[in-house]
């Protein structure tokens, strides 16, 4: 498989190839479009606001609620990957 890279506008659903390969004939192609986004206020702002729905949700499941010495937890979860690379 041969891959192409070039940067093109989409017009209408259609795809201009650059001039230097407009001469290659192939029987059968994948095409992968990549678009380039904007950032906007409006996407950072939807990205602020999923982030801050992560955190509310990480905090009504209060996974560490069980850990009353955080040294000890930390220090068991180190011996765990110290074993695992045994």
């Amino acid at each position: 498989m041969r891959a192409l890279e070039f940067n093109a506008d989409i017009v209408n659903g259609l795809i201009v190839l650059p001039i230097k390969y407009r001469n290659v004939n192939l029987k059968r192609s994948r095409i992968i479009i990549l678009i380039e986004e904007e950032i906007s206020d409006g996407i950072v702002l939807e990205k602020k606001e999923r982030l801050r729905k992560a955190f509310l949700k990480l905090q009504q499941v209060n996974p560490f609620r069980d850990i009353t010495d955080p040294l000890e937890w930390h220090k068991n979860i180190r011996d765990e990957w110290e074993r695992s690379l045994d």
